[in-house]
This record gives C-alpha cells, structure tokens and sequence, in this order.
C-alpha cells in the first residue's frame, strides 16, 4: 500500500492557505488501494473525508480543521464487508474553539492513538446515527485532549432497525485530558465522556482535569448503556458529579480515584446489575460540602455490590440508597467531617428490599 505525502499534491501547510482540495486528492488517490497519508510539519488549514477501508492518517504536522471518518452506509452486516480499519496516529487537530476533531458514522475498526487535540468543541464525535451500532470496535487510547468542551461524546436518536444501541465496543484508555484555562468565562471542558446510547464501553487509566472556567459539569455521563466498565481512571474536581450512570444493565465501577466531586463521587439510577468496587472517593477536610460518596436511586433489581470503597470526608453520608434493592455493601471504610448524617442511608423497606451491610468501617457519622 502506498504512502502519500500531502505536499506532494499541493497542501501548502502555512496555516493560512486552505489545504482542504489538496488533502481530500491525496486521500481519494488511494480510496481503492489503502495506505497512509502523511502530514509533515506544517499547520494544515483543512476539513476533509476519509470514507474507505485500510486508511492511516500519520505524521508531526497539525490539522487546523476536522476529520471526517464517514463510512458506507450499508444495510446488511455491517462488520462483514463494512468500512474497516482506519488509524489516526500522532498528529495535532486544532479545533479552534469552533470545531470538533473527528466526526464519525458508519465506521468499524477504528484506531485513534497518540493524536493531540486542542480547543475542540467534541474531540471524537460520534454523529446522530438512526441505526443499531452504526460505528463499532473502536480504540481511542493515549490522546491528550486540551481545552475541549467534550472528549468522547456519542450524540443518540433512537434506530429504526429494532435495536437500542447507537454506538458498540469503545475502549477509552490511557488518555491524558486537561484544561489549561483556569478562569471564569474561559473555553473550557463541560464534560469528558458524554455518552448515550452505548453498548460496550471499557474507561480505563485515564486522567482527566477540569479548569475553573464555569462551564464544567461532570467527568462520565452515560445514560442508556449496556456492558460499561470504568476502571482505574483519575477523576478530578466535577462540578456536579463524577461518575453518573443511568438507565443501564452490566455496570462496572472499580478502582477510581475520584477528588472533590461537588455533589456524588458515584451517582447511579434505573441500573441492572452493577459492582461499585475498590473506589477512592475523597473531598479536602474542612470544607462542608453537600456530598455522598455512592448514591444509587430507582434500581429494584441491582443484584450487586458495593464494597471495599474508601469514601473520606463526604458532607452527607459514604452510601445512599433510595427505592433499590438487592444490594450487598460490604467492606467498606468511611469518615466523615461532622458527624451530621447516618454512614449508611436506605429509605423505607417497602421499596428497597434485601439491603445487606457487613464488615464495613464508619467513622465520625451520626449513630
């Protein structure tokens, strides 16, 4: 397969000159053959489409535009002969506070690794797509993201075809996102993961910063969501909260360290089946915040666990469980800062049932 160097079809890469033409011919010379594309220093002025298989996209150079993954449309299976196996690697996009990095549909097998983006409105982008997994197995992994409003968003209608779920398989790992603007009114992150619609998900090792520009809310939002994991990330100071799932079966929660959520470390409703496990759930002493550690509403059957969690200094209680059932909480250690509220909370037996604490270690609650 060939490579092809963008200059060599006339992108100028002066950040001035609009290089869209030039790119989109150097990406359509090998539609048919597969190969990589390359971006050597410069800065590229240029929105373009890749809509093919066996495509990479390399090189130091920075994309001062958006990519498009626009795959075919195809109406039978779609991981069978669809658009396949394109890879986005150590470049630069630059969203100019206006654009988002790479806009994806109908697309299979996707690898973006090692790329920066920089002042993207959603740095990958899943579009509103009305059919079941429309783009699936993708691995975004070892990015950093800088003062984007959004990571990783999956944008949802509902699909015409029977099924549930927009978007399938995504590994979101090892990527290091940050804001760098830390004043009011600033360009800044609203989210990291916004995500609807998904069905397969695995978080894991990430990092994720906000500034303090006023417009930050929650580090994961995931509403309708089947088989997510979110392990081992780093998740700091949320406005609102840290972790929100909703309305989902197969949760994993486990291993996180999760700092100065303003209102829940882990906010949980209408789940099936869920383990909140090993979390390090932590607000600074002497501030009276109005926090819980674990907070898990409208769930009569979580057939779970929350366990072995370390929830310190939360302003209202470590757990709180309302109309939920079949939960085990267990093994867990907590603090609090006043004493003013019961470690454990669970409303009224008739709405949650088989609610079953032991061997957890509460201190400085109200008794």
């Amino acid at each position: 397969m060939p490579d092809i160097n963008v200059k060599d079809f006339g992108a100028k890469g002066n950040g001035v000159t609009d290089d869209s033409n030039a790119i989109q011919q150097a990406i359509n010379s090998i539609k048919n053959t597969g190969g990589s594309i390359l971006f050597p220093d410069g800065v590229y002025k240029a929105n373009f489409t890749i809509s093919s298989s066996n495509i990479t996209v390399t090189g130091t150079g920075t994309i001062k535009g958006s990519i498009n993954l626009y795959g075919q449309v195809t109406t039978t299976d779609r991981y069978n002969g669809g658009t396949s196996n394109v890879r986005i690697e150590n470049i630069t996009i630059q969203g100019d506070k206006t654009r988002n990095g790479i806009n994806c549909k109908w697309y299979v097998g996707v690898k973006i690794t090692n790329v920066r983006f920089i002042n993207c409105l959603k740095a990958v982008y899943f579009e509103k797509v009305d059919k079941t997994q429309h783009c699936s197995r993708f691995i975004i992994s070892n990015n950093q993201l800088i003062d984007c409003n959004y990571g990783l968003y999956v944008d949802y209608i509902q699909p015409t075809d029977g099924g549930s779920f927009v978007v399938g398989d995504v590994h979101f790992s090892n990527n290091m996102y940050e804001s760098r603007a830390g004043y009011a009114g600033a360009f800044g992150n609203m989210y990291h993961i916004y995500a609807e619609g998904l069905d397969g998900l695995i978080c894991k090792g990430n990092t994720f910063f906000f500034g303090h520009t006023g417009v930050e809310q929650s580090n994961i939002y995931i509403n309708n969501f089947n088989w997510v994991i979110i392990e081992g990330n780093h998740l700091f100071e949320a406005q609102d909260s840290a972790v929100i799932c909703k309305n989902g079966s197969n949760l994993i929660v486990t291993n996180n360290n999760v700092a100065w959520a303003l209102k829940y470390g882990v906010y949980l409703s209408n789940i099936i089946s869920g383990v909140i496990n090993g979390n390090n759930l932590t607000w600074k002493s002497g501030e009276d915040i109005q926090s819980v550690g674990v907070y898990l509403e409208k769930s009569p059957y979580f057939i779970g666990n929350i366990s072995n969690n370390n929830i310190f200094f939360p302003g209202i209680c470590a757990i709180q469980i309302k109309d939920s059932s079949y939960i085990n909480i267990q093994g867990n250690v907590g603090r609090a800062q006043y004493g003013k509220s019961q470690a454990v909370q669970v409303d009224t037996a008739t709405t949650s049932i088989m609610v079953t604490q032991a061997n957890n270690q509460f201190t400085n609650f109200k008794a």
